[in-house]
């Protein structure tokens, strides 16, 4: 069976942010080293180069 492009999925990376509920966010860097050890489980992991970051409030319009 051939997986489209699509349903690959890719690598988590260092500098990709680790968003919670509650508006929290970390690379996942840190969330790996146990910086966030804290924080619940119940997070999502957004791609450090996705637009969505903007609109989280993660990255600014300067970045």
């Amino acid at each position: 069976m051939t997986q489209s492009h699509s349903s690959q999925r890719q690598q988590p990376h260092p500098d990709d942010i680790v968003l919670w509920p509650d508006g929290t966010w970390a690379t996942l860097e840190q969330v790996r080293n146990g910086d966030f050890d804290w924080m619940s489980d119940d997070y999502e992991i957004i791609d450090h180069l996705d637009a969505r970051l903007k609109a989280a409030g993660v990255i600014d319009e300067t970045m």
